[in-house]
């Protein structure tokens, strides 16, 4: 019996020490695995904060783009009202932020760079390029005046008309429209030019200063200026010339046999002619009764009035005073058709009427 008491004796305490090793073994499980949850809920916590964070540096910039793009709506309507407009925009307060734009003219776009400020720092630079487009250089006729025709004879004319005033008698053979001002059509305006910038930008291949007269051939010159009053005379055959800028009276005289005298601008860029002629100021083009036919291929614009005989044109032509057109030899058609102002001829932008504009390309800066 003493033997039995001693054996219950050992297993009581074999038993104890067991329960106190397995409550040892969870206390520490428990301890560790709290500290696991410890560890993860930090990580949780600092992981929410960094995103809370990163999520408010998004809607920052995000409102920052939406400045900025604010900026470029404020500057494209300040270009339809005054396409000649450069100013740009200063700081303007806007919503919770601000913005300013700078505006950079170019050959037939311009290039607005507007900056977005968010109230708390953050800053979004976008810049895009609106091509300046202008209806007037979808007619093939177009006067700031009045539009009159009298071609007895010939091809039938094609194309659209446009003139502001109540057009003169259309004596011709014609395909196309009449616009005008004065019944209810658009109000357009004769588009802008700069004659600075072909000189610098294009330069002029041989100059003249005074009163001249020209005859021959001119095709090895890109461009002809002259400054001043200058008659082209095709007694004893045709004249030839790429493009053609006078600062003065353009008179064409005299008939030949030998051929049309002709004016073949050359490109520009790849997808850009020069002007064929350009008539500076608000002087006159004139050819006599009787002239023979002189064929133009590409855009001629006159700063005044036009009187015409015997023209053979396949693009557009535009004058700010009247135009005329006589002849029982002449041959108009609207071709290229100059639909996207990047076609235009260089330097060419809407004036105060009749503007519109085409988003050529954006890009995030920063």
């Amino acid at each position: 019996g003493h033997d039995a008491a001693l054996f219950l004796l050992a297993m009581s305490r074999v038993r104890r020490r067991l329960l106190e090793r397995r409550r040892a073994f969870i206390l520490a499980m428990a301890l560790v695995f709290t500290a696991i949850l410890l560890t993860v809920g930090v990580t949780l916590l600092q992981v929410a904060a960094s995103s809370t964070a990163a999520g408010g540096l998004a809607t920052d910039a995000d409102v920052s783009s939406d400045l900025a793009r604010s900026g470029l709506a404020d500057a494209e309507y300040q270009l339809l009202l005054d396409p000649q407009w450069a100013a740009g925009i200063a700081t303007k307060a806007y919503g919770s932020g601000s913005y300013s734009v700078v505006a950079t003219a170019c050959a037939n776009s311009v290039l607005l760079t507007a900056t977005g400020r968010q109230a708390g720092g953050t800053t979004r630079i976008v810049r895009r390029e609106a091509g300046l487009g202008t209806k007037a250089l979808r007619y093939l006729l177009f006067s700031e005046a009045r539009v009159s025709v009298n071609i007895t004879a010939g091809r039938p004319m094609v194309g659209c008309l446009y003139s502001r005033a109540a057009p003169g008698a259309i004596v011709a053979s014609f395909t196309g429209s009449i616009d005008s001002f004065a019944s209810g059509g658009p109000d357009l305006r004769m588009p802008i030019f700069d004659p600075l910038q072909y000189q610098v930008l294009v330069g002029f291949d041989e100059t003249f200063t005074g009163a001249t007269t020209l005859t021959g051939d001119h095709r090895s010159k890109r461009v002809t200026y002259v400054n001043g009053n200058c008659t082209l005379r095709q007694t004893g055959g045709p004249f030839h010339f790429n493009t053609l800028i006078v600062n003065g009276n353009l008179t064409i005289n005299g008939s030949t046999a030998l051929g049309n005298s002709t004016f073949t601008p050359l490109a520009y860029d790849a997808t850009r002619d020069l002007p064929a002629i350009l008539v500076l100021g608000y002087h006159t083009l004139t050819t006599a009764a009787g002239t023979s036919p002189v064929s133009v291929t590409g855009v001629v614009a006159v700063g005044g009035a036009v009187t015409f005989n015997n023209l053979v044109l396949r693009g557009n032509l535009l004058a700010l005073g009247n135009l005329t057109l006589t002849g029982n030899r002449s041959d108009l058609a609207q071709n290229r058709l100059l639909l996207d102002p990047m076609t235009y001829p260089p330097f060419f932008r809407a004036g105060a009427a009749g503007g519109y504009l085409v988003p050529l390309h954006e890009q995030v800066l920063r």
